[in-house]
């Protein structure tokens, strides 16, 4: 079993993700509120979206280099960032065929990182980074086929309960000695559930 004494598990890795969460739901809230405000377009901030990740995936590979240099996972990020180089998508089509390969390229690469044991220690990161996605993309897609997006206090209330069931947990997870990765990655796929429960607020 995985435990605090594995540098992968230990309070650090733990505070490092919790501060994460809470960036990704601040990011996610933003970016639904702007919409909302109508001070973006969709399409825009779709492109915002794609460069933001592409300088992302940059950084990781550098990082990756180090420890998995000519591994399959740099491949994956490599087409990834070609598919984010894809041309404006003005138009709901063009949109979801877009979301759709790029999901599916994050797919296979979680895929990589889980099966490869010199990179599985960005598992967490890379969790987060892929689920906030996610959410970003759906908030994207109620814009393009809505036009118009509400944030309700609905919306607010269930990311606020978000926010305090991931304070809650990782509290936990950072005081205890016997936290394992599972667990950790637990306490992650909690709090984008709340996220997901709060989008359908919108």
């Amino acid at each position: 079993m995985e435990t605090a004494n594995n540098t992968q598990s230990n309070p650090t890795l733990a505070e490092k993700i919790s501060k994460a969460l809470d960036h990704a739901q601040r990011e996610v809230e933003e970016l639904a509120v702007q919409l909302a405000l109508g001070k973006a377009e969709a399409s825009d901030k779709f492109e915002e979206l794609k460069k933001d990740f592409s300088q992302r995936l940059a950084f990781w590979k550098t990082k990756w280099e180090q420890h998995a240099p000519q591994e399959t996972a740099h491949r994956y990020l490599e087409e990834l960032r070609l598919l984010l180089a894809l041309g404006k998508a003005e138009a709901l089509e063009t949109f979801q065929e877009q979301r759709k390969k790029i999901m599916h390229a994050m797919i296979q690469l979680e895929q990589e990182i889980k099966s490869n044991p010199k990179i599985k220690k960005y598992l967490e990161e890379f969790s987060i980074e892929y689920q906030k996605l996610q959410l970003k993309l759906e908030i994207l897609k109620l814009k393009y086929e809505l036009k118009k997006l509400n944030v309700t206090s609905g919306f607010s209330k269930e990311m606020e309960h978000a926010k305090v069931a991931a304070e809650e947990a990782f509290h936990e997870t950072i005081t205890s000695a016997k936290t394992s990765l599972s667990e950790a990655r637990k306490d992650i796929a909690l709090a984008f559930r709340h996220m997901q429960n709060a989008l359908k607020k919108l």
